[in-house]
């Protein structure tokens, strides 16, 4: 179903691109001009604006109107040289901010100028350590990112300082999502192929607990306390079915 609504989407922006081949880039210094081939990576609809990210180093943004239609409102590009590509890995709007993730680089851009044609949007380009965020997500008023490295990151909003980090996977994070509006869930990739369940209650404290599992055969469940970030210990097992409660995060092996 997604795909089905991706090739929808893709017809109508391609239908735009034909419409804006001439209109200059304003939140980047290097000027680019997209081609109607190009391959739709993935969108998102925050407001009345949908971003659409494709394989190369842009992201469109149109405005949708009340008939359904599709206004062009700025391409955003993180290209910096005029023959170079760094594709976008991931992308997340949230709380009125747009956070790029590409190569081992973040760009984040303020939505509310984004209509503003006069007005440089970009409010911080910083480096991650040399790792790349492959996935984010925002959720409870921070970024949460996923790693190439396996490393999940936490990020303020205001200072965009990156407020914790956790080392939960032996491969990169492939995906995060939310659960209870307590908890996140990460993913890694095949190599690992774990999931983690992040404690949000306790992210505003410098005590965090964390699920982390090391097999996808079993179908037990451990309940296990993080004593240092990143780092887990089983000390039993619970039914399948139970729930995460209390001041204990547990431990859920992939079936």
């Amino acid at each position: 179903m997604l795909d089905f609504w991706k090739i929808i989407v893709y017809l109508h922006i391609r239908k735009q691109l034909f419409y804006i081949l001439d209109i200059p880039v304003a939140s980047g210094p290097a000027p680019i001009i997209p081609s109607p081939t190009d391959k739709l990576e993935r969108i998102q609809v925050y407001d009345n604006l949908l971003f659409a990210c494709y394989r190369d180093d842009y992201l469109l943004s149109l405005r949708i109107s009340d008939s359904n239609t599709y206004t062009y409102e700025s391409l955003i590009s993180v290209k910096y040289k005029k023959d170079d590509s760094t594709p976008i890995d991931a992308f997340i709007a949230y709380n009125k901010q747009l956070w790029v993730s590409a190569g081992c680089i973040i760009y984040i851009f303020s939505i509310n100028d984004v209509n503003d044609e006069n007005s440089d949007n970009l409010l911080m380009k910083k480096p991650v350590d040399d790792d790349r965020l492959v996935t984010l997500l925002g959720f409870s008023g921070y970024i949460w990112a996923g790693s190439l490295r396996g490393n999940v990151y936490v990020f303020r909003m205001d200072n965009y300082e990156r407020f914790k980090t956790f080392a939960g996977h032996h491969d990169s994070v492939c995906c995060l999502c939310p659960m209870l509006n307590t908890y996140v869930i990460s993913g890694s990739s095949q190599n690992d192929a774990s999931i983690a369940i992040w404690d949000n209650v306790q992210i505003s404290t410098n005590t965090t607990n964390s699920l982390a599992s090391s097999s996808i055969t079993t179908s037990t469940i451990e309940k296990s306390k993080a004593s240092a970030p990143g780092t887990s210990t089983s000390t039993s097992r619970i039914p399948r079915k139970a729930e995460a409660t209390g001041e204990n995060v547990n431990s859920i092996n992939m079936l």
